[in-house]
């Protein structure tokens, strides 16, 4: 894409005379994309200054050098939109929204009837991340949301941490359980798209959602997905916002480990039956059902198909 906007661009103008005028519009033009907010553009803005550093050496066009470094030494960097938050950027944000999500999600796990006690570990040690994202299955918020999940691994691993999770919050405003299942889906078969010639599923999982040992993997990584959302019947899922939430599967082995899943899954279970009436009737343990008509969170039965596909 960055050559077909740079061929489209007023660099392309083949008179000689003019080559100067037309790559200083075309870097003016470079310069607008990079400040435009948009993480796509960012990249190939990014991509295009690269290029023509390229052409500078080659081809000699010492104006468009001058432009460039004039570019690069004003500050003028291209910056990506931040999206992903930990707990110390949390407290110095200044944006309204990211502020909003950050206090509805902070007031719906430290209630103290919230069941999941494995959410307060992780608000109560601040091994929490926050991912803010647009709409869901939109191409930006695919590539942001795959880069930050990638930097949740890399952290949770290296703190060898059992409660760190990463919510991810959308704009997407849904009108059932049913449209907020399909997008949840839409969103992780398009994360899974864009780095699938790149990486292998997690062996220690099944790719296929019809066996019971299936968990969605991303970066090599088994993950357990909770979807939430304002319209959820579930009490415990019903969330301000569009949002999913990540855990790594290994965060679950090791608890198993230490001795802790049973009791730990008890007092959850317990905690749920007095917040909600009943335990969710989809829950299943790894292994002993399906595990993926559990992360959107609607109820449904035996006949239901996931729409996820690997290959």
């Amino acid at each position: 894409m960055f050559l077909h906007l740079f061929f489209c661009s007023p660099y392309s103008a083949s008179s000689k005379k003019n080559k100067n005028s037309s790559a200083s519009e075309w870097l003016d033009y470079v310069i607008a994309v990079s400040h435009s907010g948009s993480i796509l553009l960012h990249f190939y803005a990014l991509e295009i200054v690269n290029y023509a550093k390229l052409m500078v050496r080659h081809v000699g066009y010492h104006f468009l050098h001058i432009r460039i470094q004039f570019f690069l030494t004003m500050n003028l960097q291209i910056t990506k939109t931040q999206t992903y938050f930990k707990p110390d950027h949390l407290e110095d944000e200044m944006s309204g929204r990211v502020k909003a999500i950050h206090q509805n999600f902070s007031e719906k796990i430290t209630d103290s009837d919230f069941p999941c006690v494995g959410a307060k570990a992780a608000i109560n040690s601040r091994q929490y991340r926050l991912g803010i994202y647009e709409e869901m299955g939109a191409e930006a918020t695919t590539l942001a949301l795959a880069e930050d999940l990638k930097t949740y691994i890399a952290e949770t691993i290296a703190a060898e941490s059992e409660y760190m999770s990463m919510v991810a919050v959308f704009t997407d405003e849904v009108n059932s359980e049913l449209d907020f299942e399909n997008r949840i889906w839409t969103q992780l078969q398009k994360l899974h798209d864009i780095e699938k010639k790149k990486q292998i599923w997690d062996p220690e999982v099944s790719s296929n959602p019809e066996e019971s040992n299936f968990s969605f993997s991303f970066n090599g990584t088994a993950f357990f997905v909770v979807g939430l959302h304002p319209k959820a019947s579930r009490r415990a899922r019903r969330f301000g916002y569009t949002a999913m939430a990540f855990n790594l599967h290994r965060q679950f082995e090791q608890l198993r480990e230490k001795g802790v899943y049973e009791n730990m899954k008890k007092v959850i279970r317990d905690r749920e039956l007095s917040y909600d009436g009943s335990i969710n009737p989809m829950l299943k343990d790894h292994g002993e059902g399906l595990e993926a008509p559990q992360y959107s969170g609607r109820k449904v039965d035996k006949d239901w198909k996931c729409p996820f596909h690997a290959n």
